[in-house]
């Protein structure tokens, strides 16, 4: 019986030594494996809105097809009348009021050149195409010397001004008025941008007020828009637009046999040379030509 015992304690000590030594002679070198490298990258999401605490506001245009539209059109400049510190009597009034001022004292820019009247429909729309416009900027409080000649506010508008590579067509379809717009590449240092808006206003009014009354009334509004960019080298920047927008006004009176005729119109070209100057800023010359047109006829 303790023999038996004794063999077995024996073998089951040699088998743990024999493993143990094993063990121990196991080859225990560090492995490393070495990465390569990771990059990660997210979307910054984009503000429609910026600038509200500062006395400036910036409007995205391009972001505001996330926002509700009015009888199917994107208004930059309605907007702008919602914002913090800006007024409006009502929708009848294409003005906007600003720290208490008058709107005669604000000061309305498209690439510098001043508007004189710068909404259609007696305040409903505004007379810019928001596929043509890149950037709406409302300076409420400190001002510069650039942006003087107003006791109130200025709102800058600037279009797009960015070289496409490919042709683009965009628009939208509205209950009174359509527009669209065109991008066109004219080679790898210039970009064309056409953009035009028309109302039907005038084909229901007029049959309307023919059959329902003896004052027939005829109304028409219009506006186009043409950008020229030629970029010679990676600081220069030379931009060339135009603005053509017109209304149109036609009143019958079948008591008095009169018609009367009114229209008015805004006319604006400007050139703008932009390059920058390192951590200094940047150098901006400007040059336009305005002109704002009212035309009264009784017959």
């Amino acid at each position: 019986m303790y023999q038996k015992i004794t063999i077995f304690l024996l073998v089951a000590l040699n088998c743990f030594s024999s493993f143990s030594q094993s063990v121990e002679k196991k080859d225990t070198t560090d492995t490393r494996h070495t990465l390569k490298e990771v990059e990660i990258t997210a979307w910054q999401q984009r503000k429609i809105l910026s600038g509200l605490l500062s006395g400036k506001i910036k409007l995205n245009v391009a972001e505001l097809n996330t926002l509700p539209r009015f009888l199917g059109e994107t208004d930059a400049l309605r907007t702008m009348k919602l914002m913090p510190g800006v007024l409006t009597t009502g929708e009848l009034n294409s003005g906007f009021y600003v720290r208490g001022s008058e709107s005669s004292h604000n000061q309305i820019l498209l690439n510098g050149a001043p508007i004189y009247n710068a909404m259609h429909m007696l305040g409903f729309f505004s007379v810019f195409n928001s596929g043509h416009m890149n950037t709406f900027t409302l300076y409420k409080s400190h001002l510069d010397a650039s942006k003087g000649g107003r006791l109130s506010a200025t709102l800058d508008m600037q279009t797009r001004d960015t070289l496409v590579s490919k042709p683009t067509v965009s628009g939208n379809i509205g209950i009174i008025a359509s527009q669209a717009t065109v991008a066109l590449p004219l080679g790898k240092k210039v970009s064309v941008y056409l953009s035009g808006r028309k109302t039907y206003l005038g084909l229901l009014v007029k049959p309307l007020t023919t059959k329902m009354t003896d004052t027939p009334v005829d109304y028409d509004f219009e506006d186009y828009n043409a950008t020229f960019v030629f970029q010679p080298s990676e600081k220069d920047k030379v931009t060339a637009n135009f603005y053509y927008g017109s209304d149109y006004l036609d009143i019958e009176t079948g008591i008095y046999q009169t018609e009367g005729r009114i229209k008015w119109s805004n006319i604006a070209a400007s050139i703008l040379w932009n390059r920058p100057l390192g951590r200094i800023g940047e150098m901006t010359h400007t040059f336009y030509i305005t002109r704002y047109k009212n035309r009264l006829s009784i017959s």
